[in-house]
């Protein structure tokens, strides 16, 4: 109860924004779309990318147990694990 008598007391500019999780992701996502935040990635990490991409689409697809998927996307990170 005392936290929040404290923060009626601040200024309304001070006050922390109390924003809906959903409708902040979907400002993000907006923003995105629009190009309006740029996302440097390395030809690597664009490699792993779409190789995980890949690899969701064939276990959706039902192309592949969740143990093979895993081990799938460890090698996407260069991950190798002894069975």
């Amino acid at each position: 109860m005392l936290v929040s008598q404290q923060s009626s007391t601040l200024p309304s500019h001070h006050q922390p924004e109390r924003r809906p999780l959903r409708q902040e992701s979907e400002m993000v996502r907006l923003l995105v779309e629009g190009s309006d935040l740029h996302r440097i990635t390395t030809t690597r990490s664009a490699k792993v990318q779409k190789s995980l991409v890949s690899l969701w689409d064939k276990y959706e697809a039902r192309e592949c147990t969740p143990s093979e998927f895993l081990a799938k996307v460890g090698q996407a990170y260069g991950v190798v694990l002894d069975k």
